[in-house]
């Protein structure tokens, strides 16, 4: 049982000391510098020593059972001295599991120093696991079902709202709908959203139907609410800058549209009247001409005065928008190219990626819509609007004969975003499955065939963190000299984020700046963009180190770094399994992290809950080093860097030697080292430069997952090797290796002065690099002898959303060698590989005048030697060999 703290210090001023610490043990402490040890174990107690490993004989003595009985023992012994305390403290944990009733805090009063340093480690040879949650038993059969109860009224599970349980070593979530398909975990086992409007409205403004050919149709479907004479307006291009011709006819009319004016970019244009009859009928265009026209929309209102640029408002640049009803009495239809029902002819109908949605509804098709009853605790876990972030919605109500779901969700739900349902009974079909009953307080369980519960292990999470190291920064009191070494974390359960504040829910929805002095959203822990629970936080710590730990099975992240916490090491450690990521970095520019080293690490198989996360996420933080980590199997990214505005900013860090093999396998617009620069102006475009290096990394296998509005999962889609998200600016990427990074290798967006140079790229599948230029910010930029091997016929070198190549956009791109294959030079030079042509067009904009086409002559590319002869051309062009057999965890010292 354990002593009341309050208890324990009056029983010290009463002489209890030396009850607890024999005087020969205090002399000995007070005059040896030896390493002072107290025990801890699973079969100890808090009214003992703590100085033997295990009970003696009679059980007078022997080790504490808790943390917190051996953080108040040091602190009592570091009190008893008359002078500063000089000898090491360790604290060993036996063999065994500890179930923490509440997280183990240290203050700064629990502090070391660089001579004496306070460690909590594992006994030598055995394994220590911390643990947040308490197993449950005493399961029982239920009547005439598979279902095996448990009540957890009679246990020590008093937090009944865990969304995670461990059974055995796997990490669960509760019974969902759809089934996940092991086989196919990335496209298999979704639901998607469906459209929330007219058939014929399903699209957005600049998704164009291009007819090229005399009597190409499209056909729609439409329903006419009342009859009238109504108004044609179109909104068009033609390219080709010639009149055409074409017929657009309704159900018994027709209007001939003659020589409609030319028109290179989308204009609307009135193209007469059309007599519509009231009730469903079929819409066709039928294009009557031989040149080329884009087909945009078509919108019909009997309004006389209704005018589309005065009442159309675009809310993206990719064509969503709102549009001003027309007057009373009168009726306005939407009809998109894209959404028609039929095509005729010599034409191919895009599948839009990104249709305007609805916050508050998740529309299903009818034949996959549950027939539950009860929806009570209903959650829905859903990548909504492009897919970069997922989250989790509560079920507010339910519609059947719509067929739709009523939520609440800061992002708009388009058509085709994946979701599963969780947390509801009727779920629980299939063996292995779960779910907790907060009402009855009772766990449900389909057990696998031959398994017996009450011979299981099963935990459930209680607790969100578990060992807290809480300085407070603002007075420079820190945790100091405090170390974890070999200890095993696991079972926390993780945040729902579901009542955002005013500010925050406007920053998301609508792209508001933050207001001053309103905390960044990002830089705080939230469910869309910086999810950040954590089993271990270091906030306001300083010279703390965790070593050779391993984090599994948890529902954040491994390790947080928050409030100034500074020259901290998190090294050697394993972080698998976890809900979140691996390690997270917090904080505005007075608060964040810094001059920390995270480094040695092997981090993998993360994001099982929350996928908006990263191997290592820095959001903000600035003179950190993150080296030396294997970082694989990641949702999202492998290490991210935010910059925000010029009050929550990330400066100088060094990103080098790492592995990151497999990430981005379930978002988009993403990289496996990712960058991001977000509010400028005239006053900020000086400041947004991180001064960050990204040097000798291996980048292998990035994906990029998306779905488009016909519920299509999408892959590769939007992924790069390194992206330079925003306008992120002041990054130097030297000798990394990028293998296979999806469609881009490295993509800079609007970003200036950054440096590319001395990598080796391979085979990105549709640009080498890629440049999106949206205003002047973009310059500056550099890119010099680097290796670059691709497909001509699949890929291209350069890519500019613009196609604007000026020198102050690319400063320098020169001594670089290009190659595919065994092509000849002739071969590859006259192919269409930049964004100007083939690469003798694009020298002669005066680029890569020393560049040179020719054979890498690497020595085994096949088993991923890229180690270059020394005949290689590259030699001559002034690469540098990049130290390839430092990378990893194996170059960490």
């Amino acid at each position: 049982m354990q002593m009341e703290r309050r208890t324990f210090l009056l029983w010290l001023l009463g002489g209890g000391l030396s009850a607890l610490f024999p005087s020969w043990v205090q002399g000995a402490w007070a005059q040896n510098s030896a390493e002072v040890q107290f025990y801890v174990a699973t079969d100890g107690s808090d009214s003992w020593s703590g100085q033997l490993p295990q009970p003696n004989a009679q059980r007078t003595d022997g080790p504490f059972a808790t943390l917190q009985r051996a953080r108040d023992a040091i602190r009592a012994l570091q009190r008893s001295q008359t002078e500063p305390w000089q000898q090491p403290i360790a604290v060993l944990l036996r063999g065994g599991t500890y179930y923490l009733d509440a997280p183990f805090v240290l203050e700064p009063e629990d502090s070391g120093t660089a001579t004496a340093p306070i460690t909590y480690r594992a006994f030598p040879g055995e394994q220590v696991l911390i643990s947040g949650g308490q197993p449950i038993s005493n399961w029982r059969p239920a009547l005439d079902s598979p279902l095996w109860i448990a009540d957890l009224t009679t246990q020590n599970v008093e937090y009944l709202d865990f969304r995670l349980l461990r059974i055995h070593k796997r990490q669960t979530l509760p019974a969902r709908y759809p089934k996940s398909d092991p086989n196919n975990p990335i496209t298999g086992g979704w639901l998607h959203a469906q459209w929330w409007g007219q058939p014929w409205e399903k699209g957005n403004l600049g998704e164009t139907v291009e007819l090229t050919a005399q009597g190409d149709r499209l056909e729609w479907q439409i329903d006419v609410s009342q009859r009238g004479n109504y108004h044609v307006w179109l909104r068009y291009k033609n390219p080709l800058d010639v009149a055409f011709h074409a017929i657009l006819s309704s159900r018994d009319r027709s209007l001939q549209l003659n020589h409609l004016t030319p028109s290179p970019k989308l204009n609307w244009q009135h193209g007469g009247q059309l007599q519509l009859a009231a009730g469903t009928q079929t819409l066709s265009w039928e294009h009557q001409s031989t040149s080329t026209m884009e087909l945009d929309a078509i919108f019909l209102t009997d309004d006389p005065q209704w005018q589309p640029d005065e009442t159309i408002h675009f809310k993206t640049w990719w064509g969503i928008y709102d549009v001003d009803a027309p007057a009373p009495g009168y009726g306005l239809l939407q009809i998109q190219a894209e959404a028609c029902d039929r095509a005729v002819g010599q034409v191919n109908v895009p599948i839009p990626m990104d249709i305007r949605g609805q916050y508050d509804r998740i529309v299903l098709k009818p034949e996959d819509f549950p027939t539950w009853q009860d929806w009570q605790d209903a959650e829905v876990h859903i990548f909504p609007a492009w897919g970069w972030v997922n989250t989790i919605l509560k079920v507010q109500g339910v519609d059947t004969q719509q067929s739709l779901l009523r939520v609440d969700c800061l992002k708009d739900i388009r058509p085709g975003n994946r979701f599963f349902i969780t947390n509801v009974k009727a779920a629980l079909t299939e063996p292995g499955e779960w779910f907790c009953d907060r009402r009855s307080e009772e766990v449900f369980y389909w057990p696998q065939p031959g398994e017996n519960p009450n011979q299981a292990l099963m935990v459930a999470p209680q607790l969100k963190r578990l060992v807290v190291l809480q300085g407070e920064a603002r007075s420079q009191q820190f945790v100091e000299h405090v170390r974890f070494e070999h200890l095993t974390f696991m079972d926390t359960d993780y945040t729902v984020f579901d009542d955002p504040t005013p500010e925050f829910r406007d920053y998301i929805r609508v792209g508001d700046p933050v207001p001053p002095g309103v905390t960044h959203p990002n830089i705080q822990s939230n469910g869309y963009y910086t999810p950040a629970d954590a089993a271990l936080w270091l906030s306001g710590a300083q010279h703390c180190r965790i070593a050779g730990c391993t984090f599994t099975q948890l529902g954040g992240y491994g390790v947080r770094l928050e409030q100034q916490s500074n020259q901290n090491e998190v090294v050697s450690n394993t972080i698998t399994q976890m809900g979140q990521g691996g390690v997270v970095l917090l904080g505005d520019n007075q608060t964040q992290p810094h001059h920390n080293l995270i480094a040695g690490n092997d981090i993998h198989h993360c994001g099982t809950v929350y996928k908006h996360v990263a191997g290592v996420y820095l959001t903000t933080g600035s003179h950190n080093q993150i080296v030396h980590n294997r970082i694989a199997q990641m949702p999202r990214y492998g290490v991210s860097v935010k910059i925000y505005d010029e009050q929550n900013f990330s400066r100088g860090n060094v990103i080098e030697f790492n592995e990151i093999i497999a990430t981005n396998l379930e978002t988009n617009d993403t990289g496996a080292i990712e960058f991001y620069s977000g509010y400028v102006n005239e006053t900020t475009v000086q400041q947004i430069e991180s001064e960050t290096l990204v040097r000798f990394n291996w980048i292998e296998d990035v994906l990029g997952v998306g779905t488009n509005a016909a519920d299509q999962i999408i892959a590769p889609y939007l992924s790069c090797g390194i992206f330079l998200d925003g306008n992120a600016s002041g990054v130097v990427m030297e000798g990394n290796v990028i293998r296979n990074p999806g469609l881009t290798g490295i993509q800079i967006s609007n970003g200036r002065n950054n440096v590319v140079a001395n990598n080796i790229m391979l085979n990105a599948q549709a640009y080498q690099l890629s440049f999106l230029q949206l205003d002047d910010v973009i310059r500056g930029n550099h890119f010099e002898r680097n290796i670059i091997v691709f497909d001509p016929a699949q890929a291209i070198l350069w890519r500019s959303v613009t196609s604007d190549w000026t020198t102050d956009v690319i400063a320098v791109s020169d001594h670089n060698l290009y190659w595919y294959g065994d092509a000849s030079e002739q071969a590859i030079t006259k192919t269409v590989i930049t964004s100007v042509g083939s690469l003798a067009a694009w020298r002669s904009l005066g680029y890569d005048q020393n560049s040179v086409v020719a054979d890498l002559q690497f020595l085994d590319i096949t088993n991923r030697d890229l180690r270059l002869a020394e005949t290689s051309p590259a030699w001559q062009l002034g690469f540098k060999a990049i130290p390839l057999e430092k990378i990893g965890r194996s170059g960490w010292r």
